[in-house]
């Protein structure tokens, strides 16, 4: 279950653990995030990843993607 920039939180034999979010991205249009978010998590956990490095994961490439939107000053995706 994902929770933006509160982080998600994963299921692991039953236990839910919170991964907070890598880190925030203020005022940047977020449309994408989760697409993103699932497919870098789904790849690393083919890979073989345990479930907390790959959410750790996906959330750094969506902190940094999200990042550059603000850096570029792309317009929003609505």
């Amino acid at each position: 279950m994902t929770y933006g920039s509160e982080g998600c939180d994963i299921y692991i034999e039953g236990a839910v653990e919170r991964v907070p979010a890598a880190w925030r991205v203020l005022d940047v249009q977020t449309a994408g995030a989760g697409d993103m978010f699932t497919a870098c998590y789904v790849a690393h956990r083919a890979a073989g990843h345990d479930p907390r490095r790959s959410a750790e994961a996906a959330s750094e490439l969506v902190a940094g993607e999200l990042d550059k939107r603000v850096h570029t000053g792309a317009p929003g995706l609505a």
